[in-house]
């Protein structure tokens, strides 16, 4: 992935109760393209998710001209959820998103991604991740197992 968005009109921002509904498609659509993912939930239950976390958790935009192209969901200490659409991916929407995210959590945070998502481990370990736990995935709604990691900033500050 590129280090930054190649459009100069890209924004990374909070979300507002306007972009709730754009949430649930960005994750459907990602999930999709993964191809190894089971289908869980509809997406319309996607969208209700997505929609609840605005104002409830730290939801994280990134906005190209008004169209919401990916987000994060941020909690007290972990990375819930980073997705991109998969028709921008490349163009450094993860990592505005990331960097944003570790602006947010200074102190540093955790996250889960599973074992079989080697794009995704491979981008958070470039930004500086490194993996602390992994499981067999009895514990996820997947069932799949899964690795988690902690941001720098956290490894830095616990001396690891």
């Amino acid at each position: 992935m590129a280090d930054s968005p190649r459009s100069s009109e890209v924004v990374v921002r909070v979300a507002t109760s306007r972009d709730a509904a754009s949430l649930g498609p960005i994750f459907t659509d990602a999930r999709a393209g993964l191809g190894f993912l089971p289908e869980l939930h509809t997406p319309e239950e996607d969208i209700e998710f997505f929609g609840s976390t605005v104002g409830r958790d730290t939801v994280l935009v990134t906005d190209c001209g008004g169209t919401v192209i990916g987000f994060a969901v941020v909690t007290a200490t972990r990375l819930e959820h980073l997705y991109v659409h998969p028709d921008h991916h490349g163009e450094g929407h993860g990592t505005a998103l990331f960097r944003a995210v570790e602006e947010e959590r200074p102190d540093g945070f955790d996250l889960w991604v599973f074992e079989e998502n080697r794009r995704a481990r491979q981008f958070y370990e470039h930004l500086g991740c490194r993996e602390v736990e992994r499981t067999d995935g009895t514990a996820n709604e997947e069932r799949l197992p899964d690795i988690r990691l902690e941001s720098q900033h956290r490894i830095a500050r616990s001396g690891g």
